[in-house]
């Protein structure tokens, strides 16, 4: 897609998620889902709460950038663990698990 939009190569193509018309269309399937099944709601009173707001102070946004940009599955795992690891992301994991039945 990079190179018949921009005409050069591109290593990753993480970057252009929002122009990658598949891509684009599954993410605004998911979303319209969410929104219809009444989900949307619960994960957003779920990231505006003190559990996620706690998690977000402990993390290091730039790091978590940057692994996902690079596609770094080892550091996004390590990432997750870490999170998991705190009674908030315990709790946060288990909120969004209700929330997806």
């Amino acid at each position: 897609f990079h190179l018949e939009a921009y005409g050069e190569t591109a290593v990753n193509y993480n970057r252009d998620m929002e122009m990658f018309p598949v891509v684009r269309r599954i993410i605004e399937k998911i979303t319209g889902e969410l929104e219809r099944s009444g989900k949307a709601d619960k994960l957003r009173e779920l990231a505006d709460s003190e559990d996620c707001r706690a998690l977000g102070a402990m993390l290091h946004a730039a790091a978590v950038a940057k692994a996902v940009a690079k596609g770094d599955g080892e550091a996004i795992n390590g990432i997750l663990r870490q999170v998991l690891s705190t009674e908030e992301g315990r709790r946060v994991a288990q909120k969004i698990n209700e929330a997806m039945k």
